[in-house]
């Protein structure tokens, strides 16, 4: 078994596209992806939650799954 990892933003689609093109290309196919990548912030009352660190976490955690997934 090989395992390769490349250091993109999984906030981005295109950087994702590029990654798995890359990987289709030096392997032949992809079997198996997990997508580890998240930030964390401290708990805290919505009503005290910073709405930029709010969006890197959305942007991160969410859309990053999403878009490694696609």
């Amino acid at each position: 078994m090989e395992i390769w990892t490349d250091t993109e933003t999984v906030r981005e689609a295109q950087q994702v596209e590029q990654f798995v093109s890359a990987t289709v290309a030096k392997y032949g196919r992809l079997d198996i992806a997990f997508s580890n990548a998240g930030v964390d912030y401290p708990p805290a009352a919505i009503a005290d939650t910073d709405i930029a660190e709010f969006d890197d976490l959305m942007t991160t955690n969410a859309r990053g799954v999403f878009l490694g997934m696609k």
